[in-house]
């Protein structure tokens, strides 16, 4: 839903934890997100400052 509805890519889906939801605010903090590197599973922080954000969570979420 994430994707579909608010345009996240995987690997920032699969990087978010429950800190980075406000659910009394209904917004979403990209901090971080999964990448492979050397083969290995690491949160990392995006590569852009632009990437990092908070966004509205809809209703649906």
């Amino acid at each position: 839903m994430l994707a579909l509805v608010m345009g996240m890519r995987r690997g920032e889906i699969l990087g978010l934890r429950w800190d980075a939801v406000d659910l009394n605010r209904e917004t979403l903090t990209v901090e971080r997100s999964l990448q492979r590197v050397d083969g290995r599973l690491t949160l990392v922080k995006p590569e852009t400052e632009s990437s990092e954000r908070t966004i509205p969570l809809p209703p649906i979420a």
